[in-house]
């Protein structure tokens, strides 16, 4: 399953066997960008490894940046990826299909969201500044750990997950 490859490369496995028992994972199906997420119902497993990704990140961050701004960067993709799917179209392929579904998001609330802008800033900080180019400033990783973080909070509002699977390390 991608899912589960996401997340183990995230460096944290969910705990899958335990969703599964509470009903809450679908099974996924193979579309045709590979991600394993086929239906609506697959948001909470895939907004759950988002969360995994940036609490890797964080912990990556004294040690590798550039890895740490990729973990990143990979749960604002997940996170595009279920904005896409809740709003019933196919998880998007590259950047530019992600920045529609999230246009389409903005668009469909009625409060302010800045999914773009956030996904925007996640893309060139995060992962064309700091983890192609090598430039990985602590206000740039700052700035697009926030952005990321931001993001997906705001998708798990649309789709009425209130995130934070797991209690944080302290």
């Amino acid at each position: 399953l991608a899912l589960a490859r996401q997340s183990r490369d995230c460096g944290s496995e969910p705990d899958r066997q335990g969703m599964e028992d509470r009903g809450n994972v679908t099974p996924a199906k193979k579309n045709r960008n590979g991600s394993g997420l086929g239906e609506p119902a697959d948001a909470r497993p895939t907004l759950q490894s988002a969360r995994y990704a940036l609490d890797a990140a964080h912990e990556l961050v004294p040690r590798d940046a550039r890895m740490a701004a990729e973990k990143a960067y990979l749960a604002a993709t997940q996170a595009a990826d279920v904005a896409a799917v809740a709003q019933g179209h196919q998880p998007p392929e590259g950047t530019g299909g992600r920045l529609q579904a999230l246009t389409r998001l903005d668009r469909s609330t009625k409060r302010r969201t800045q999914t773009v802008q956030h996904f925007g800033t996640v893309h060139t900080l995060l992962h064309g500044e700091c983890f192609h180019e090598g430039r990985c400033d602590a206000k740039t990783l700052d700035e697009g750990m926030r952005a990321a973080a931001a993001l997906v909070s705001q998708v798990e509002k649309f789709v009425g997950f209130d995130g934070n699977p797991r209690p944080r390390k302290a």
